[in-house]
């Protein structure tokens, strides 16, 4: 899932508990943190395109910026 920006889990380390996690990277592009979302299997929606990763996603990017990384030119 590293190409999808964020990664999860549903119901494996926890049964009835899912989860999903995107990466925050320092100005060196090493990962120092991930924003992570943890809820009821039965009503947390764990897919990469689903709403939490949509609101995840961009709060680690603009950390990530915040923190002085810069994304990978096109083609690396």
């Amino acid at each position: 899932m590293r190409a999808d920006g964020v990664a999860g889990i549903e119901g494996v380390a926890l049964p009835g508990l899912s989860a999903l996690a995107a990466p925050v990277f320092d100005a060196r592009g090493q990962l120092v943190l991930s924003l992570t979302a943890i809820g009821p299997s039965a009503t947390f929606d764990a897919s990469v395109d689903g709403a939490v990763a949509r609101a995840l996603k961009p709060a680690a990017l603009q950390l990530s910026t915040r923190l002085g990384w810069k994304p990978p030119a096109p083609g690396r």
